[in-house]
């Protein structure tokens, strides 16, 4: 899942540290080129010292596991596989499958985001009311001692708000775009191919929607 999805089905009001825990995973990978946290183990000093950051970044690792086991994921990877490839080889992309895996993750935030605004900007405010130190120790205690390509990237997509930019078609493919790019899956698409991917969006999110209440029950 994605960042705000992670928040959608997990948070606890009020709870910051166990709140930014929730997308800490995602945000290490994204942010430190080469790096990730692992599941954090209950006997690990991490736990110990921050319970609640620890109990957050554990959930975000057992929901991505519940998450891509369900039956809501692979029918809708299925479905924008048989969407996404004769566009992606028309348009001489590769891999369109790690784009359905990708969008199915990515639409699925733009739709839960339309239909719970406000709970997007509790989100942002949970990152910003984290405990920065804990955050760092937290990073020290799993080997990651360069932090500052984390907190300045960190910084940047708390106060841009880029999730917000979801909501947009063009923002969205330009979003998979520079994925592709930072995996070394892809170049720099043309307009043209913007603009044909731009084209299949609003079938993308149908897909999310008309699965949307399984999901739900899927994820209790």
């Amino acid at each position: 899942m994605n960042y705000f999805s992670h928040y959608y089905f997990d948070h606890i009001p009020g709870e910051a540290d166990h709140n930014f825990g929730l997308s800490f995973p995602d945000l290490v990978r994204n942010f430190i080129r080469g790096k990730r946290l692992k599941p954090p183990h209950p006997s690990a000093p991490q736990f110990e010292k921050y319970p609640l950051l620890s109990q957050g970044t554990q959930k975000h690792f057992t929901r991505d596991t519940q998450f891509h086991g369900s039956e809501f994921f692979k029918t809708t990877e299925e479905k924008l596989n048989r969407l996404l490839q004769p566009v992606f080889q028309s348009l001489e992309i590769g891999r369109y499958w790690f784009a359905s895996h990708l969008l199915a993750e990515m639409m699925l935030d733009r739709v839960l985001m339309k239909k719970h605004p406000q709970l997007l900007d509790n989100y942002y405010l949970d990152l910003q009311n984290a405990n920065q130190n804990a955050i760092a120790d937290y990073l020290h205690l799993s080997e990651i001692t360069d932090q500052d390509p984390f907190f300045e990237r960190m910084e940047r997509f708390a106060s841009s708000q880029y999730l917000r930019q979801y909501v947009h078609d063009p923002a969205l493919i330009f979003s998979l775009n520079r994925i592709y790019i930072f995996t070394g899956a892809g170049s720099e698409w043309s307009k043209e191919q913007y603009t044909e991917l731009q084209n299949t969006i609003p079938q993308a999110e149908s897909i999310i929607f008309e699965s949307l209440d399984h999901l739900m029950l899927e994820m209790k």
